[in-house]
């Protein structure tokens, strides 16, 4: 099974990438859901699982699209519970990103965004951004900062969020969901003592640090 995802993600337009059309049928308008969810296809590019953020495992029905085999997609959905499953109405893309490291022959970029919220569940940290833009293609990443030993013997890794603009005008704001897996520090740090700060340019504020328990 493997991710889909990159080193450096794209923006351009519109945030939603799929949308499944809903039925006509008679009775109770159905009740939407909207949240983050990791969906998982089979050998025949189906989507058949989902895992929601507190790690619960649902039987997924996506009509009529067709995805990469065996292949995780982190998505924001928009979904019906119809019994024991999700019914997928909208499939957003979401920027899962793996830090990477850093070489001194590139040239580092963070045209600043705003950061509308963020919050850490088990598996990610995740981030709601607003990207100002008007109509070039903007590229996002995360930057392994290194890990550092604390006074009182604690590891903090730091992580900076990439961003080139490419000169881009600001003309609106595009809101991207961004997640940071926590599989990359499995190996590095020891939950409930570690941490990691993630160093974000901020619109009108500089460099501003959202730290995270590990």
């Amino acid at each position: 099974m493997r991710w889909k995802e990159g080193l450096l993600f794209l923006i351009a337009g519109c945030m939603l990438t799929v949308v499944v059309s809903c039925g006509d049928e008679e009775g109770y308008a159905p009740s939407y859901e909207m949240g983050l969810l990791d969906l998982h296809t089979d050998a025949t590019g189906k989507m058949v699982t989902a895992m929601d953020d507190l790690d619960r495992e649902w039987p997924v029905v996506v009509e009529g699209k067709t995805f990469k085999a065996d292949t995780v997609y982190r998505c924001m959905a928009v979904f019906v519970r119809q019994e024991n499953k999700l019914e997928i109405h909208q499939l957003g893309s979401v920027l899962t990103v793996m830090p990477f490291k850093w070489q001194d022959e590139l040239v580092f970029h963070a045209d600043p965004v705003k950061v509308q919220s963020s919050w850490k569940v088990n598996r990610y940290i995740n981030f709601s951004l607003q990207i100002p833009r008007k109509q070039l293609t903007h590229v996002l990443g995360c930057v392994d900062g290194g890990i550092r030993t604390m006074d009182g013997g604690y590891k903090k890794a730091v992580v900076y969020l990439y961003h080139d603009a490419f000169g881009d005008e600001e003309a609106f704001d595009a809101t991207t969901y961004m997640s940071l897996p926590m599989t990359y520090y499995a190996d590095s740090l020891v939950a409930g003592r570690d941490s990691i700060a993630v160093q974000i340019s901020v619109k009108d504020k500089g460099w501003v640090s959202y730290p995270f328990p590990f």
